[in-house]
């Protein structure tokens, strides 16, 4: 964790779908235990499951989501990638995919450290106007 870190949560395309497709209680519960990101990345991830994965977990309604943790203290900027969403009973399905996120989550730190200073905004920016994806900044 960066002090004063510039930080967001970008949702892929396929965690943003099935934000969509699950009920409202499920949705705002597994955005919240995201997003503490923004404000205390210390408890934002329950526990890691790989080199470059974490899991986040909603407990009250047993939702969980894979998520890489990018970091590059040298522009104090972190960025939260969630790579899937899923339920409590879909959870051995996703273990066993959990190599290839661990493979996505490296690649998205490399990106995201090799992304230049005066590129974030315009970058962010583009994301943000993307509708298949959601990205949260911190204020």
């Amino acid at each position: 964790m960066i002090f004063g870190a510039e930080r967001a949560v970008l949702y892929l395309e396929k965690p943003v779908e099935t934000l969509q497709a699950i009920d409202g209680s499920r949705r705002q519960g597994i955005r919240s235990s995201i997003e503490k990101l923004l404000d205390s990345p210390d408890s934002a991830f329950d526990k890691s499951v790989g080199s470059h994965i974490h899991q986040a977990r909603d407990l009250g309604t047993y939702t969980r989501a894979f998520c890489t943790w990018c970091v590059d203290e040298d522009a104090s900027r972190e960025l939260c990638v969630v790579q899937a969403i899923y339920g409590k009973g879909n959870e051995a399905k996703y273990f066993e995919m959990v190599d290839r996120f661990d493979q996505d989550g490296k690649q998205w730190k490399q990106q995201f450290q090799e992304l230049p200073d005066g590129n974030y905004d315009e970058w962010a920016e583009s994301i943000e106007s993307n509708g298949d994806l959601i990205l949260v900044r911190s204020d």
